[in-house]
């Protein structure tokens, strides 16, 4: 569970005859079937959903982004955001560097004057595996509405063995645990559903026409999908235009990029924080990404 196994920690726990679990035991079993349930969704094809797509936008990383919105039990819109990209194999690693320096995010995060939008502070407030965390993240959105916050689990799932990776990221309240501070008096909470999902790159995905060089084989899906409830009874279209089709493609695109800064070295803040982590971190996750990426290349030998 320390190292991320969570899938493999809870097919050890099921396995188990007339178990007595403890709270921790039982906390594995719920990370494990979120994280089935977020990697069954994010491999799902979009078509067969009521996404609505936004189509393939173009450049240096091909993107399709799609969304929907949703009204819940409260009466509050929930705005579900996804966006796939494939990247080079060797853009992983940096990747999930730029991911979990969560100390990081206002280096490179976008922030907006019109409207008012933008990440404001990200603490990390507990480390729970070697890459999984807690985050609070505070930002600003427009008037007349009050600043929000977001605190939240990142759990990463090592199934590096079935050629994925999944970040999970699930919404938590003060009094989950002890490290979570009571919530700003001026402030409104979020909640976030949703994560990340790593794996070999579909060779029938839309953005691949628009990729320049390079073959398929080449290639690692990024998917990102996640359920936003900003606690607002009407989300106003503008409002929703500006993070669908700016916000987020903007952020998004920036994220890649920075991955790739990452990769040739031009982000010493990131360079830094991976050399001092690289014994016990870095080093174990660039061992994993190897063996998942070779055992992808030898199932694709098999199969030919």
């Amino acid at each position: 569970y320390k190292d991320d196994k969570v899938f493999e920690a809870a097919r050890i726990l099921k396995s188990i005859q007339d178990p007595i679990f403890k709270d921790i035991h039982r906390l594995i079993l719920e990370k494990a079937d979120d994280g089935e349930k977020l990697a069954s969704s994010l491999k799902a094809n979009p078509e067969d959903g009521d996404w609505i797509d936004q189509g393939v936008s173009k450049g240096k990383f091909p993107t399709r982004i799609l969304y929907r919105l949703e009204t819940n039990d409260e009466g509050t819109s929930e705005l579900t955001a996804r966006c796939e990209t494939p990247i080079d194999r060797d853009l992983l690693n940096p990747l999930l560097a730029v991911l979990n320096e969560t100390q990081l995010y206002q280096t490179w995060m976008p922030t907006f004057k019109v409207p008012k939008f933008g990440l404001t502070k990200s603490e990390k407030l507990k480390q729970i595996g070697r890459v999984s965390q807690l985050i609070f993240i505070d930002f600003d959105v427009p008037w007349p509405f009050a600043k929000r916050e977001l605190i939240m689990s990142a759990t990463a799932i090592d199934d590096t063995s079935n050629g994925n990776i999944v970040l999970a990221m699930k919404t938590l309240e003060t009094g989950d645990d002890e490290t979570i501070p009571e919530k700003a008096e001026k402030s409104v909470r979020v909640d976030v559903d949703g994560g990340f999902l790593m794996r070999k790159c579909p060779s029938d995905h839309p953005s691949l026409q628009f990729m320049e060089g390079g073959t398929n084989d080449d290639l690692v899906l990024v998917t990102f999908s996640a359920k936003l409830n900003p606690n607002m009874k009407y989300l106003p279209q503008s409002f929703l235009n500006f993070l669908v089709k700016t916000a987020l493609g903007m952020s998004w695109k920036m994220m890649l990029q920075l991955a790739q800064d990452v990769k040739d070295g031009k982000r010493p803040d990131h360079t830094k924080a991976i050399e001092e982590k690289d014994e016990e971190l870095y080093g174990w996750v660039r061992a994993r990404v190897e063996e998942m990426l070779g055992l992808i290349s030898e199932r694709e030998t098999l199969q030919v």
